[in-house]
C-alpha cells in the first residue's frame, strides 16, 4: 500500500508541474499579444519617410508612400 502511495504522490506532483507550465504558456501568449498590439502604432508613426516628407512638404514623394502604407 505505501508503494501505491508513493506512485499517487508523484502523478499529482507532475500534473500540478504540467498545470503550471501551460499557465506560464498562457501568459507569454498574452504578452506578445500586447506587444504587437503596442508595436503597431508606433510602428506608424515612427516612419522616418513619412516624417521626411512632412517636414520636406514636397509633393512629387507623397504618392508613394500613400501607396506603401
Amino acid at each position: 500500500m505505501a508503494m501505491t502511495m508513493v506512485m499517487v504522490m508523484e502523478t499529482v506532483k507532475e500534473v500540478i508541474r504540467k498545470r503550471r507550465i501551460r499557465k506560464r504558456r498562457r501568459k507569454s501568449k498574452k504578452r506578445k499579444s500586447q506587444r504587437r498590439n503596442v508595436m503597431k502604432p508606433r510602428i506608424m508613426t515612427s516612419c522616418q519617410h513619412c516624417h521626411q516628407v512632412k517636414n520636406e512638404g514636397s509633393a512629387e514623394q507623397t504618392p508613394p508612400v500613400s501607396l506603401r502604407l
